[in-house]
């Protein structure tokens, strides 16, 4: 990301906005080339006193976007899948 960074800086064709690499975090502004959470975390301090502005709370705005563009639920399903036990003759000790 850096790299395409850098080359939008010097054409001037594009302007950074946001990017993410799975499993590698999240760049939302170009100050920092680092992903980690610390970008995040800033944008996350920032989005109270944002939402005070617009006389709106944390709640209400996740409530908006869900309705905007939906809800997101992720699931983790364990299974477990009893095989045959097999009894060995030899012993370990």
């Amino acid at each position: 990301m850096a790299e395409k960074i850098a080359e939008f800086e010097m054409s001037g064709v594009y302007s950074y906005v946001f990017g993410h690499e799975k499993s590698y975090g999240y760049l939302i502004e170009t100050f920092m080339r680092d992903k980690d959470a610390v970008q995040v975390a800033l944008k996350v301090a920032e989005m109270p006193a944002y939402y005070t502005t617009q006389e709106q709370t944390l709640l209400h705005a996740l409530d908006e976007l869900s309705e905007q563009y939906g809800h997101y639920q992720e699931v983790l399903v364990s299974k477990i899948f009893e095989g045959k036990i097999v009894k060995s003759k030899c012993r370990l000790f």
